[in-house]
């Protein structure tokens, strides 16, 4: 094998011969091989196509970061995440948000036999205690005989708290409720 530069064309041309076959490369391809611009005093033209593709390398990581950051924004059209942690207090209201919207899908208004107010979550009931504006509360009806202390309080139509901790059995025959309630 015989590596020699060649005279003829480019100055930065380089031939190999290699049994009789003649290659010939671009000091792109082959100077990391064959040559180097220290070596050789020149720079050649792959190291001023490294230069033209990033200009002002090297460059700090800040600015490496930043323009990281720029890219993705450009792929990422829309943002999924959240930009700050979520506290406990924030993560237990949006926690109260979704189990309150599952009871209030489950939450049936009606009027007892003698007319007054309850409304019946999953077979127990609860009747109306107190009411101030649109907020009302609301507790388990065996409260008085067994000290139960199932509650419920509602700002308007919607559910804002609830403790389902009865401390009895379900009802086994349930009244059907189909006389919506009047407020």
């Amino acid at each position: 094998m015989e590596i020699s530069t060649s005279p003829e064309g480019s100055s930065n041309a380089i031939t190999v011969q290699v049994d009789n076959f003649h290659h010939r490369h671009c000091s792109q391809l082959s100077a990391s091989i064959t040559t180097t611009s220290h070596l050789c005093g020149i720079e050649t033209e792959a190291m001023s196509y490294l230069y033209s593709i990033h200009r002002g390398y090297p460059r700090t990581a800040a600015e490496r970061m930043q323009e990281y950051r720029a890219r993705k924004k450009k792929e990422t059209l829309i943002v999924t995440y959240q930009k700050h942690k979520k506290s406990d207090a924030e993560r237990a209201k949006a926690y109260r948000t979704r189990k309150n919207a599952k009871i209030q899908s489950a939450v049936r208004y009606g009027v007892s036999q003698r007319g007054n107010p309850i409304l019946m979550v999953g077979g127990n009931r609860f009747k109306k205690t107190s009411g101030y504006g649109k907020k009302s509360w609301w507790h388990c009806i065996k409260r008085s005989s067994t000290s139960c202390p199932a509650s419920m309080s509602l700002d308007g139509n919607c559910v804002v708290r609830v403790n389902f901790n009865h401390n009895h059995q379900q009802p086994t025959a349930i009244r059907p409720i189909d006389v919506p309630i009047i407020r």
